[in-house]
């Protein structure tokens, strides 16, 4: 589903933009990469932002968690994870503090 999928990636992209944004001293990038992997397209949306804090990586899929108290409504990465599901994927994300995030996406094709 063409809405499905481009929600998924708006999500992540838009993510990935506003880390860049809090940190006005690093040189903002991000970087996507999309490959075929055997039946799964992989693709990895990474940035160089200044990351995500160990205790609360397992709290950024939950609905309504956010760590922007004047803006976001802590639904995207949610809404992004339940969609991949969806779809019989999977979402995998590595951050490390000071140097970015990744965050890979799994997802069935039917070839």
């Amino acid at each position: 589903d063409k809405e499905y999928l481009t929600s998924i990636f708006t999500n992540l992209i838009l993510n990935a933009k506003e880390a860049l944004v809090d940190d006005e001293t690093l040189k903002g990038k991000i970087h996507i990469n999309i490959e075929k992997n055997n039946s799964n397209l992989i693709v990895k949306v990474k940035d160089n932002g200044p990351g995500i804090p160990n205790d609360i990586e397992n709290d950024i899929f939950e609905p309504f968690f956010t760590t922007k108290p004047s803006s976001g409504t802590g639904l995207g990465l949610g809404i992004a994870k339940r969609l991949v599901n969806l779809y019989g994927g999977q979402i995998t994300i590595e951050s490390v503090m000071g140097k970015g995030t990744s965050v890979e996406i799994s997802l069935p094709t039917d070839n």
